[in-house]
């Protein structure tokens, strides 16, 4: 059971407020970050107060920045380097990264550049690509088959992530293998609907995101204490992504369709994974680093532990990932003092694994039409290609 300092008006549903669009190139950097200190402490009680869950994956990945005062206990919680770590664990052992750019590279010898969809010219994105040598495995590759096709042309692209580092690393590594203009865009694109809509780039726009980012859906309980389902979410993501990118505009990404619970908890074993297990903690070490947790001692390793949840729903499986307090023991916050019982738990991110057919429907329901989706055996990943179309006009 939850005990919470405050209890919130909960007539509609609660949601993290928009955060606001900068560039890494900007000034503006510095602006960015504290709203982001904000948008966290207010997603941290929606979590503590039980409302949200999931909602926290963003700001899981952190760092402090240089001009950042604060402290904290433990500065081995970064969630940033928790996830580094934990792709290099998993690169090449389970294959988590690799599937990704198998089905890339096997698109693209199967003539993904030859679609009568894909456009002579190109205006393109990528949404979270993650460390240097994952985006260079992913989105780099279609990249360089874009540049090196006599057919096509990059005209620009827009490299967009929460983490600042990664945006200048993959900034760097772009510029050094394509000849065309290249912007970091500093911007949390899944709580955000504020993305400039870009009506130059409309119809020659190509999005491209792999990992799994956008699977990352959370749920929110409602007044009645039903949750919506992380496909709901989901789905407003991609309805976002269709008035922001324009009819004509591409999607390309990979869908996970492995739906065996044995597998996904084989997959997902933080016991076995040191970096997986520090980065779901680093909702904590940045509460405290950032003095949102009042005692600046607090130690997440001491009071936490994860786990997760596998669990099978109508859509397929959605895999909860889970912090789970060691003992009893009281949080206090800027926003009020907890009383956590040792055993309760708190789904920090949530994983989903949905049928094929649940995913197609969601994306038509966004507002996208699936042109091609390309598969290989023994690869769990498949790549989509969808194209936004005109929303329909449901006054007429």
């Amino acid at each position: 059971m939850m005990n919470t300092a405050l209890k919130e008006d909960r007539r509609e549903p609660p949601g993290p407020p928009a955060s606001a669009f900068i560039s890494a190139n900007a000034s503006h950097i510095g602006p960015f970050h504290d709203h982001q200190r904000k948008l966290f402490e207010k997603v941290l009680k929606l979590t503590l107060d039980g409302q949200a869950e999931g909602v926290l994956t963003p700001f899981l990945f952190w760092e402090p920045q240089p001009f950042e005062k604060g402290t904290s206990a433990d500065l081995r919680i970064l969630g940033a380097q928790g996830w580094d770590t934990f792709t290099s664990e998993t690169r090449d052992k389970s294959g988590f990264r690799s599937n990704d750019s198998r089905i890339i590279r096997r698109a693209l010898s199967e003539g993904l550049l030859n679609l009568d969809i894909i456009p002579s010219k190109i205006s393109a994105l990528s949404y979270g690509g993650g460390d240097q040598q994952t985006y260079k495995a992913n989105e780099g590759q279609i990249l360089r088959a874009i540049a090196n096709s006599p057919d096509h042309e990059v005209t620009r692209v827009r490299i967009v992530d929460i983490m600042q580092r990664y945006i200048s690393e993959n900034t760097m590594a772009t510029t050094s293998e394509i000849n065309t203009p290249v912007d970091g865009i500093l911007f949390d694109f899944l709580r955000d609907d504020q993305f400039p809509r870009m009506a130059e780039a409309r119809g020659e726009t190509m999005l491209m995101s792999f990992g799994g980012t956008l699977f990352n859906a959370p749920r929110f309980v409602m007044p009645d204490e039903s949750r919506t389902d992380p496909i709901d979410e989901f789905t407003n993501v991609w309805t976002r992504m269709n008035t922001q990118h324009g009819v004509g505009a591409l999607a390309v990404f990979t869908h996970d369709t492995q739906l065996d619970p044995k597998k996904l908890a084989e997959s997902y074993a933080i016991e076995k994974r040191s970096g997986f297990d520090a980065f779901l903690l680093g909702a904590w070490g940045r509460a405290v680093q950032q003095g949102i947790i009042l005692d600046k001692n607090y130690s997440p390793f001491e009071n936490w532990t994860t786990a997760n949840d596998i669990r099978e729903t109508d859509n397929g499986v959605n895999v909860d990932l889970l912090n789970i307090a060691k003992r009893d023991h009281s949080i206090e916050t800027t926003f009020g003092t907890y009383k956590i019982e040792k055993g309760q738990r708190f789904v920090v991110t949530i994983s989903g694994k949905w049928r094929e057919e649940v995913v197609d429907k969601a994306l038509e329901d966004a507002n996208w039409r699936i042109r091609e989706t390309y598969k290989e055996d023994g690869n769990p990943n498949r790549l989509i290609v969808a194209q936004g179309r005109k929303p329909q006009n449901s006054f007429t």
